[in-house]
């Protein structure tokens, strides 16, 4: 939950509207969640 507060900060900051903040984050979770086990794991720091 921490490092969804973050992006969406961050989000929210580079496109100016709270609801396409969180669609682009809602996206990067799903694109995250899509990966496979091994690419994710491959991941040092997911939040970076």
């Amino acid at each position: 939950m921490q490092d969804r507060t973050l992006l969406l900060g961050i989000a929210y900051r580079m496109l100016g509207s709270l609801a396409d903040a969180e669609d682009a984050v809602q996206e990067g979770y799903a694109r995250w969640y899509a990966l496979p086990e091994p690419d994710r794991a491959a991941v040092e720091s997911p939040a970076a």
